[in-house]
């Protein structure tokens, strides 16, 4: 399972992702339209790394974050969960 990381502005989203990415593996990505808010793109990483990112996000105080969304598929459909 996926985590996305959605951003109001792509600057914020740029920089966050090359902190993250020194800690952990993760992706820019086109935000899925499950989601539908936010400066078109996201960070994508596995589920396992969210205290990871959650510890990241307190310590740089990111204030455009618009949220983390766990994003689970059945059946060909997509059920977005804001977890953060």
């Amino acid at each position: 399972m996926y985590i996305y990381i959605a951003f109001k502005s792509r600057t914020n989203l740029m920089s966050f992702y090359q902190l993250l990415k020194t800690y952990i593996n993760a992706s820019v990505v086109g935000t899925p339209r499950s989601i539908s808010v936010s400066c078109g793109l996201s960070i994508k990483t596995e589920k396992r790394n969210l205290n990871t990112v959650l510890d990241l996000l307190r310590k740089t105080r990111v204030d455009n974050l618009i949220g983390i969304f766990l994003i689970t598929s059945t059946n060909n459909y997509n059920q977005v969960e804001k977890i953060y």
